[in-house]
């Protein structure tokens, strides 16, 4: 069995992968390793004790790395492999003029992204931030666009506004909001959607073939059923494209 994991910036999203294909996505908060790792895992691992392979995807840094490749070394004596940046990959061109640049969490999405279409596709990932790519029918990435996610919204509320306090954010059963709460999420929602919905209707303009749309992160499904936009929700995708390449090394 493989364990496919994706280290973002808040959360670590996981599966197991067999040659029957992969199993249910699952996650935790990482805390930024201030946590031990054994704690953050709990009983999500307990049941994994012939893991073969270990492929990941990091943007946390090195010190959630760390913790993870302790507990892979102690528990199944592997190694994590760690996917980076390339410039082709999977039929799909970095479009970024340094390649390495590019976050490896939105290469990782976009292969995963084209190889599900093989055609003209924007993945959009509502994570911490938002980040935006399109790739045209041939696997070119035309490039990209980062927006603050709604944690970032709520945090920059909070910090610029005297009167907010504490924010336990829960959406609004309908339109407005009848309480602070509901109100600044209700608002960062429709903020981040109308974004989306906008940049996605310009690419359309701007592309001569139909473009399909592809969210995943965190907060992928809560925006989606705001947006005027057609998409199509994968909230596995980057551990999809991790599949890939654990594929390509067997």
């Amino acid at each position: 069995m493989k364990l496919l994991l994706d280290i973002g910036n808040t959360t670590v999203t996981w599966a197991v992968a067999s040659d029957a294909g992969m199993g249910p996505v699952g996650w935790f908060d990482h805390g930024h390793g201030e946590q031990a790792i054994d704690d953050l895992v709990g009983s999500a691992w307990s049941a994994l004790d012939s893991i073969a392979t270990v492929i990941a995807v990091n943007v946390a840094g090195d010190r959630i790395a760390t913790m993870i490749d302790d507990y892979v070394a102690g528990r199944w004596q592997r190694t994590p492999r760690y996917i980076q940046v390339s410039m082709h990959a999977f039929g799909v061109t970095n479009g970024y003029r340094h390649s390495a640049d590019l976050g490896v969490d939105r290469w990782v999405a976009m292969i995963a992204a084209y190889n599900r279409q093989k055609a003209a596709v924007c993945v959009v990932d509502c994570g911490t931030a938002i980040t935006l790519d399109v790739i045209d029918a041939t696997g070119q990435h035309r490039g990209g666009l980062i927006l603050p996610g709604l944690a970032m919204l709520y945090d920059a509320l909070q910090a610029n506004t005297k009167d907010i306090g504490a924010l336990d954010v829960v959406m609004p059963a309908g339109l407005l909001g009848d309480g602070t709460q509901a109100c600044v999420a209700g608002g960062a929602a429709y903020l981040a959607a109308a974004a989306v919905d906008r940049l996605v209707a310009d690419i359309q303009k701007d592309m001569p073939v139909p473009v399909s749309v592809i969210m995943t992160g965190g907060n992928a499904t809560k925006l989606a059923e705001i947006m005027n936009t057609e998409v199509k929700l994968a909230p596995g995708l980057i551990l999809e494209g991790l599949m890939l390449f654990s594929e390509e090394s067997d």
